[in-house]
């Protein structure tokens, strides 16, 4: 039973395959399991990727063995012409389409039968070549016994063979160039066009035909076959020198057997053993000729398959040790080939990738970038160092460059494509970090540029051989008036006021010896002729022979500091205090007009002097030299920043009181104090007065406290009395008395009461600030239910309704609060409106962070013209026999809020309704004022 190997081939095709054959599947064409098998037939299937390339791979394993290559029909004429093209596949291979299912099973049997045809051919020819080993070369051999005749030139031919072959050719030999002429063109039909005959193929092949009617003539009838057997090899060789395929060559045999054999039978009508033996000579005949021209085309073409192997060997040697990748593929992506750079770049081996698709190192994105690369491939386009991306086995991209090449055959068809791979992901990155770095660069030096320019100092670049300006910033561009191309170039002195040439030409010189001038005033001469000055500073750039080759020069424009330092003068000059400033040491470095007048001293004699020495009393300078010799040592300060009251001598040896305050200076480079002295001669005598003023205003506050106090209680008694016996005189005489008598007594009893009134309130009025209580932290929720429960018999009768918010605790005298409160809600219920009389009280904090506490009623209102009115003593807006009251209420109320440090007002609107507002400070704001109130009652401000 016959192998049949099957690579790529699904389930279905066994079932077209004939019974005496063993098929063996493979998955692929791989698989080393093939390495085992002797098939006289290879089927490659459609489900191949690259069926040319497994047909290659076969035919090096399997020499020899009959090929098949089934793909879709849409593909046939594709994979046809590549076979005509591509070296090293089996010239006798088949393509059949796979979608026929007759087509398929009859071109199997056909190949099969082909297959096991040559495979008998082979062996039929290793035998006569092992027998002609045996007996040596004969050329003409003897008769025998009828059954052979001898070797002729290495072929073994029977009489019976012999006979056959000379009745067939005489036949031929009178047909030939009817023959000949048909079966032409037939043979050009299995050739690529691109292999067409030329001119002079066409002349050698006429040539040829006349001369091998000759030799076969000698050959078949007169027994000399050496001279037709030489010329076929020659003619095998050529064909492969040439590049020509055996398709074209079995085409021609095809053809003469299909004319030849028609008129074999067309001469041996009804003859049918005759005309048996005529095709038996004609079969040997084209045997003969086959055997002897393919053993020579073999020959050939394994001699030139052998060199190529050769130039292969080398050329791989130089493709495996290339750093770079290098890959071979065919025109459909499939990998043939894969060095070991491409190894160590992609991570896949060889073994894995070729035969598999280029795919494998395609990332998705770039999967319409191949295809374009393929298509221009295929067109015959080349690309050099192509930029992309690829993936690794691991799946890491990497950045590469590719030089991509098509490949061609001898024909000059393209087969497949070539790509040079060279990993440039390093180079991508040290170049994108190389751009970073350029990009910051030039970012940095437009920074510095921008900075260079638009510094507010102005900067210059001098040549100290010729001093003459090499560059310059914006900034003195704008400074001086000059534009660039008039500046540069020019002589340095001629943007400095003829003044300062001497000390410019001084700075040189000691630029040339020290490398640098520090901080030193000059003037710029400007283009209209004002002059700037500025602070220069200059420092020296050195060439490599230790000379100095340009100079750096920095102008600070000064103007400001001169203005500054001017108006400081004058207003040293014009001060009205003494203001002197010292050293670490405490030498005088600064003495204004003031401190001329105040110590009796010149500026020339205390500049340079010794504080200590000069205004300070003789018992208290060793405390200032302690005291600034700590400082300077230590950093501790005692004085400094603070109001001092000192005693200071003046040049006569006079002291008197002095307010000293004292600051350090900063920038300076060594320390420097400035002290400001105030004469407190003056106001010492002033405030002696004033504290005689204030004992005696004290003693007259006392005094009229007390003459209230006595007025109001010595007041109190006889309006009592009036008030009794006004009471006595109507109970005992009112029913004799007329209603005048009666009116008169009325008005006399209602005037002391209101005279009480007015006297209570005018003595409650003198006693907030002397008679109030502590204070302490109370909420004023509760402050405000005990006013409320005060007048709640008042709010029963009128039927006001009371509400509040949230309410704060608050620092205050809790029982003058409550005094507040209660004459807020009296004064509302008092005013209160005909219907649905409402009273709330709310709380808030406001800019000041105070606290703000808001009365509001919907009553009676007033005029905003009186809102300051009321709060006035004894000032009420409406008559006596309207509404009731001393008119100290609201007065009263002030008082007390602004005990508390707050404030209080009113916003109204006559028949809507009052907001009356106070505030009560919060926090640390209410710590500071009711500890001033308490200081002021410490120190006697207050009366008790």
């Amino acid at each position: 039973m016959d192998e049949v190997l099957l690579i790529g081939c699904p389930a279905s095709f066994l079932a077209v395959l004939p019974d005496d054959v063993r098929p063996v599947r493979l998955d692929r064409w791989t698989n080393e399991e093939a390495g085992v098998l002797e098939p006289v037939l290879v089927i490659v299937g459609p489900s191949v990727d690259a069926p040319i390339l497994a047909a290659q791979h076969a035919a090096q394993r399997y020499e020899g063995c009959g090929m098949v290559i089934a793909a879709p029909s849409e593909r046939c004429a594709e994979i046809v012409r590549l076979l005509r093209v591509t070296p090293f596949v089996p010239m006798g291979t088949r393509v059949i389409a796979h979608d026929r299912r007759n087509e398929l099973g009859e071109g199997f049997r056909q190949a099969l039968e082909r297959a096991r045809l040559d495979a008998a051919q082979r062996l039929r020819l290793e035998q006569v070549q092992r027998a002609l080993a045996a007996a040596g070369s004969v050329h003409a051999g003897s008769e025998g016994d009828g059954e052979t005749s001898g070797q002729v030139h290495g072929v073994l031919l029977s009489a019976a063979e012999r006979e056959e072959l000379q009745a067939f050719f005489r036949l031929y030999d009178a047909h030939r160039r009817e023959i000949g002429e048909n079966i032409l063109s037939e043979g050009w039909k299995a050739e690529s066009p691109a292999l067409a005959e030329t001119e002079e193929e066409q002349t050698r092949r006429s040539e040829w035909d006349e001369t091998c009617a000759c030799l076969q003539r000698d050959a078949v009838l007169g027994d000399d076959w050496a001279p037709y057997l030489d010329r076929l090899r020659a003619e095998g060789e050529a064909y492969a020198r040439r590049g020509r395929t055996f398709h074209r060559w079995l085409a021609l045999l095809q053809g003469f057997r299909r004319r030849a054999t028609t008129l074999l039978m067309e001469g041996t009508a009804g003859r049918g053993g005759e005309s048996a033996a005529l095709i038996g000579g004609m079969n040997l005949f084209l045997d003969l000729a086959t055997e002897t021209f393919m053993e020579a085309y073999t020959l050939a073409r394994r001699g030139q398959y052998y060199g190529y192997s050769e130039r292969e060997r080398l050329y791989g040697s130089v493709v495996e040790s290339s750093d770079d990748g290098i890959m071979s593929m065919s025109l459909d992506g499939i990998i043939t080939g894969w060095n070991r750079a491409a190894e160590r770049m992609y991570g896949f081996t060889a073994e894995q990738a070729i035969g598999t698709h280029i795919d494998i190192v395609v990332p998705e994105d770039r999967q319409e970038e191949v295809q374009d690369l393929r298509r221009r491939l295929a067109q015959g386009d080349s690309l050099t160092n192509f930029e992309t991306v690829r993936v690794t086995r691991d799946g890491r991209r990497i950045d590469v460059a590719l030089t991509l090449s098509p490949v061609r055959a001898r024909s000059g068809a393209i087969i497949g494509a070539s790509a040079i791979i060279r990993d440039i992901t390093e180079r991508n990155r040290k170049q994108r970090e190389l751009d970073r770095q350029a990009q910051e660069l030039e970012v940095a030096r437009v920074d510095y540029q921008d900075l260079f320019d638009n510094a507010p100092d102005m900067y210059l670049l001098v040549d100290v051989r010729t001093r003459r300006i090499s560059n310059c910033n914006e900034t003195f561009i704008r400074k001086i008036g000059y534009a660039r191309d008039e500046v540069l170039g020019r002589s340095i002195f001629d943007i400095y006021h003829p003044d300062f040439h001497g000390e410019i030409r001084e700075a040189f010189g000691t630029l040339g010896k020290d490398g640098e001038v520090g901080n030193v005033r000059r003037g710029l001469q400007c283009r209209d002729g004002s002059v700037i000055p500025v602070l220069l500073s200059v420092t020296a750039a050195w060439d490599r022979q230790g000379e100095i080759e340009y100079s750096r020069c920095s102008l600070r424009d000064i103007s400001d500091i001169v203005e500054l330092e001017a108006r400081q003068s004058a207003i040293l000059a014009g001060a009205l205090d003494a203001i002197l400033t010292i050293d670490g040491d405490g030498i005088i470095v600064e003495y204004n007009p003031a401190a001329e007048i105040l110590f009796g001293y010149d500026r020339s004699e205390a500049i340079g002097g010794s504080l200590a020495d000069l205004i300070v009393p003789p018992d208290q300078r060793e405390a200032h030299r302690n005291g600034l010799a700590r400082y300077i040592g230590t950093g501790e300060a005692r004085v400094l920043g603070r109001r001092l009251e000192l005693s200071a001598v003046r040049k006569n040896g006079e002291e008197f009181p002095a307010e000293i305050s004292i600051v350090k200076l900063s920038g300076t480079a060594q320390p420097l104090f400035t002290g400001f002295v105030r004469d407190l001669t003056e106001l010492k005598k002033t405030q002696g007065e004033l504290q005689r003023s204030i004992a005696e205003l004290r003693r007259s506050n006392g005094d009229l406290e007390q003459f209230a106090y006595a007025a109001s209680h010595d007041l109190q008694e006889p309006l009592r009395m009036v008030g009794s016996y006004m009471e006595l005189l109507d109970g005992a005489y009112g029913k004799a008395l007329d209603e005048t008598a009666r009116t008169y007594i009325r008005f006399a009893a209602d005037g002391a009461e209101r005279m009480k009134s007015l006297v209570d309130g005018l003595l409650d009025y003198s006693r907030v600030d002397t008679r109030g209580d502590n204070f302490s932290w109370e909420p004023c929720a509760d402050i405000l239910a005990r006013a409320l429960g005060d007048v709640q018999m008042l709010v029963d009768e009128t039927g006001v309704e009371v509400t509040h918010g949230e309410l704060p605790t608050i620092w205050i005298d809790p029982r003058q609060i409550e005094r507040v409160f209660l004459n807020l809600l009296t004064n509302a219920i008092k005013f209160r409106g005909r219907t649905n009389p409402r009273v709330h009280v709310s709380a808030d904090r406001n800019a000041e962070g105070e606290w703000q506490i808001v009365v509001e009623d919907n009553g009676i209102g007033f005029e905003e013209k009186n809102a300051e009115r009321i709060f006035q003593m004894f000032q009420k807006l409406h008559g006596r026999g309207e509404y009731g009251g001393s008119g100290m209420g609201l007065a009263l109320t002030k008082k007390i809020v602004e005990r508390h440090g707050g404030r209080i007002w009113v916003e109204s609107t006559p028949g809507v309704g009052s907001r009356f507002h106070f505030t009560i400070p919060a926090g640390s704001a209410a710590a500071a004022h009711f500890s001033r109130a308490a200081a002021r009652r410490t120190s006697g401000e207050e009366g008790e």
